[in-house]
């Protein structure tokens, strides 16, 4: 109890036990303790004055009090305040965890793993806890997902030359592409690390489908399906393991088809191609580019040529006016040759059953 509360309690209990003596003494003047009536009145005054009295310390022990519990109040609130940023500061240190850690179950086997350093990342890992299975979250130089089986694995992320892929892989990640889907590559497929097809970008725009031979390497492809560089048209291409080409099949200028095999340059040596009357031409060429054989289609019917290395007319085999086969022997520059049918021995016309010939 404070101290001024234990002095008033002490006057009271004082002043109380004279009063009952005096009232005693008021009753009976003459009684043994001598006490007369004046000096009764007397006590009586100064009990009303120190009862007064007691009343107004009472009162200001009262605000007094009242200001003190709020003064404990104020403090009580900010102790709680402290305490409450000491809880939020400590929470938050709480939930930061420095790596690197491991995550076990009730067993204690391993589930999860978050490394530092150059490797950082999260690792998922199988019901052995290893990562001979499991999932990986990595960052550091090459950011990406990983994911792994006993013998492959996949991965979506940056790749070595610092590009964006997608690839299944073995054990040795990028030392054993099997497919891979890249940025700059396109779609690859490999085996023993090399490419054996490819479908991408080439690098004028186009799109293509590159096949190529793991005994040639990756550079050349045997075989090309996609669109033209020089016509922006579609065309099939076969070339052998030093990139020469052997085979094409595309369009010429006027957009018909072609097919065309070549030998020693860009240049075809037989050709079949849509012609634009609406027939067909088969043709062998020379060095030169003259085609030196053809069958076409004529106005009446096929049309057989041969001509000499300079590209003249030397025998042409076809139908006349008529529907009668002939054949006439060159060179068209001499008169009566293939034109001219003047001189014996240069033709051969056939003739109708019971009637003659005729053009």
């Amino acid at each position: 109890m404070p101290r001024h509360k234990l002095a008033i309690a002490l006057l009271l209990s004082l002043v109380s036990s004279l009063l009952p003596t005096a009232a005693c003494a008021q009753q009976n003047p003459h009684s043994a303790t001598g006490i007369s009536a004046q000096e009764v009145e007397t006590l009586q005054a100064r009990y009303d004055t120190l009862d007064k009295r007691v009343k107004e310390i009472e009162k200001r022990l009262s605000g007094l009090q009242l200001a003190e519990e709020q003064s404990q109040t104020a403090a009580l609130a900010k102790r709680v305040a402290a305490l409450e940023s000491n809880a939020l500061e400590s929470k938050q240190k709480d939930n930061q965890v420095q790596a690197p850690f491991t995550v076990v179950d009730d067993k204690g086997v391993p589930i999860m793993q978050v490394t530092a350093g150059s490797v950082r990342g999260l690792y998922v890992l199988d019901a052995a806890g290893t990562t001979v299975k499991g999932v990986a979250i990595e960052g550091g130089d090459k950011p990406g997902i990983r994911v792994m089986n006993s013998s492959r694995q996949g991965w979506f992320g940056e790749m070595h030359d610092g590009t964006l892929g997608a690839y299944i892989a073995g054990d040795s990640g990028e030392n054993d592409i099997k497919t891979l889907m890249s940025e700059d590559k396109g779609f690859e497929v490999r085996k023993n690390n090399q490419r054996i097809a490819n479908l991408g970008i080439t690098e004028k725009g186009n799109v293509a489908l590159r096949l190529y031979s793991n005994a040639s390497g990756p550079k050349n492809p045997l075989a090309a399906v996609g669109v033209s560089n020089s016509d922006n048209e579609g065309g099939v291409e076969i070339r052998d393991a030093g990139g020469k080409l052997l085979a094409k099949v595309g369009s010429d200028a006027n957009r018909n088809g072609n097919v065309s095999v070549f030998r020693d340059s860009d240049r075809p040596i037989a050709s079949l191609r849509a012609e634009n009357d609406g027939g067909g031409l088969v043709a062998v060429w020379n060095d030169q580019g003259n085609a030196i054989a053809s069958l076409s289609k004529g106005a009446n019917g096929g049309v057989l040529e041969l001509t000499s290395l300079g590209g003249e007319p030397m025998v042409q085999g076809g139908v006349t006016g008529a529907q009668i086969g002939v054949v006439r022997a060159g060179p068209a520059s001499t008169p009566g040759g293939i034109m001219g049918m003047g001189v014996p021995g240069s033709f051969i016309m056939g003739k109708r059953e019971g009637g003659g010939s005729g053009e």
